[in-house]
């Protein structure tokens, strides 16, 4: 079983990312669903820089802040990486570098 990621990381994630989408740019707001409710596109959401499925944790240094349509839009599978604007692409490929660099210097 997957170890989920507690609503208070979650929420230190937004603060830390000022509840901005780190890929759009677009403020986001944390909202507390109900089962079955629908989830607007501006809801926040926590992305995976290293996705799980390609060996990412839940480390704070591998989350990040996206709104819910571009958690969606961006899968484990980076179906969706050729259609994005191509600052978004490279500021996903920034923070993957920092991440490495950070994990050869420890």
């Amino acid at each position: 079983m997957a170890a989920v990621i507690s609503h208070y990381k979650k929420l230190e994630i937004y603060k830390r990312d000022g509840y901005i989408c780190q890929y759009c740019g677009r403020p986001v707001v944390a909202y507390d669903f109900v089962k079955g409710m629908p989830v607007p596109n501006d809801a926040a959401t926590i992305d995976h820089i290293i996705p799980k499925a390609r060996g990412g944790n839940n480390c704070r240094g591998n989350l990040i802040t996206s709104c819910k349509e571009c958690n969606v839009f961006l899968s484990d599978k980076g179906e969706g990486y050729p259609l994005l604007p191509k600052m978004v692409f490279r500021r996903k490929k920034q923070m993957i570098r920092m991440l490495n660099n950070q994990a050869t210097t420890l």
